[in-house]
């Protein structure tokens, strides 16, 4: 018996006893081999299909920061300030939509409770480097915004109608991340007496999270001393919602591909929750998860999923977000692209 040259094969001759085993071992040689070569194929297919995906990612990201959208095949955003059809169980959380689910309790005893300021405003006038910062630290447990705080200051060797500009900031400890700034002027007419500002400050704080409060002086117009007060004039408001998030959308019927690629930008806190995407009925995992350099406030991510079989027009998507109790999710926009 002899065998073929590149796969081994057997070749019988007129003579030679078909023997069970050697046909056996032939076809299973032959089994291997088309498995083999099967599985090789797909490999190159989905490298295909990756690089389809980083192409169109890029693409995609440079669209998304066009403050014009320009028409393009194949090609959509979608930013739901600008509309919200297909999205439900989602409330604005500083310019951002989102949704949260919380059993704790918050509000100004909580928020009180855990306020712990490290040091004092201090400005001696003309003196800026020296100056001292306000610095206090906070946690609390549910999402909450807080809308005003007072603040407490003795002014001395002042100048008359001269206020001292002071920046706050608002750090995420964890993520290092500053997610509130504003400024204000603290303005004392009398030295020696005793003033109390109401500073308007609306920002929105995760749970469980620590936070870092910072007032700084831009000038040093005067002389003060100056730190805050937990009073009645305190607002901090729980911020709720459904806790169940949801976006549908269909695919133009003009519009259809041999793949496609869809980009959901959020930030994902607390204790999360569960994220999951149907297309056309079938549930798909994130292909990608990648983080999103910038100056954004908050740590925010791109989930990335991919299709590597024939879209349809009318093809139906759907995302959604069941959050744990704690769970925080805020979703900035999405779009994607058709292969």
């Amino acid at each position: 018996m002899n065998y073929t040259e590149n796969y081994h094969l057997p070749q019988w001759e007129e003579t030679d006893r078909v023997m069970r085993t050697d046909f056996n071992q032939m076809c299973a040689d032959m089994e291997a081999g088309l498995v083999a070569s099967r599985i090789r194929q797909e490999e190159l297919e989905q490298q295909e299909l990756e690089r389809f995906c980083r192409t169109a990612y890029n693409h995609y990201t440079l669209v998304r920061k066009m403050e014009t959208k320009s028409e393009q095949v194949g090609v959509f955003y979608w930013n739901p300030l600008d509309d919200r059809s297909g999205l439900t169980g989602m409330g604005l959380w500083n310019g951002v939509y989102f949704t949260a689910k919380n059993s704790n309790e918050v509000n100004y005893e909580v928020f009180a409770k855990s306020w712990n300021q490290l040091s004092a405003l201090h400005v001696e006038r003309d003196k800026l480097a020296e100056a001292t910062p306000l610095t206090a630290t906070f946690r609390v447990p549910a999402p909450a915004e807080v809308r005003r705080f007072c603040l407490r200051s003795n002014h001395r060797d002042i100048l008359p109608d001269k206020p001292v500009p002071c920046r706050l900031t608002v750090t995420n400890q964890e993520t290092g991340r500053v997610e509130f700034t504003t400024e204000f002027g603290l303005l004392g007419t009398q030295a020696g007496e005793n003033y109390i500002h109401i500073i308007q400050a609306a920002f929105c704080i995760f749970n469980d999270v620590d936070y870092l409060l910072t007032i700084v002086p831009l000038e040093a117009a005067c002389t003060l001393d100056a730190y805050i007060t937990m009073e009645a004039v305190t607002q901090i408001f729980p911020r709720f919602a459904e806790g169940v998030a949801s976006v549908k959308w269909t695919l133009p019927k003009s519009e259809s591909g041999a793949g496609a690629m869809i980009v959901f930008r959020c930030t994902v806190a607390g204790t999360g929750g569960k994220m999951s995407l149907f297309w056309d009925g079938v549930e798909r995992e994130p292909f990608m998860v990648r983080d999103v350099p910038g100056d954004e406030r908050y740590l925010v991510k791109d989930f990335v999923f991919l299709r590597g079989d024939a879209v349809s027009s009318g093809s139906e998507i759907s995302f959604r977000f069941e959050c744990d109790d704690g769970g925080c999710i805020l979703l900035y926009d999405w779009g994607g692209m058709l292969f």
